[in-house]
C-alpha cells in the first residue's frame, strides 16, 4: 500500500498519552518503533515499580 501521511511527533506524543491514560504501564511511540522495542528495559523497569508497589518480583 502506498504511504498516505506520516504522523508527525505530536501525534506520535498524543498516541503514547492516550495509550497511558486507558491504562497500559508502558508505551513507546515513535517512529519506526515496533512491539518489541526497549522490552527488556521495559520489563526491568516495570520489575522495579511492582517490587516497590508489592514487595514482591515479576518474571515474565
Amino acid at each position: 500500500y502506498p504511504i498516505d501521511r506520516y504522523y508527525t511527533m505530536e501525534e506520535f506524543q498524543e498516541l503514547r498519552n492516550y495509550g497511558r491514560e486507558i491504562g497500559f504501564k508502558w508505551v513507546e511511540s515513535a517512529p519506526l518503533v515496533r512491539s518489541s522495542y526497549h522490552a527488556a528495559e521495559q520489563v526491568r523497569a516495570l520489575s522495579i515499580v511492582h517490587r516497590k508497589l508489592y514487595g514482591e518480583t515479576v518474571n515474565p
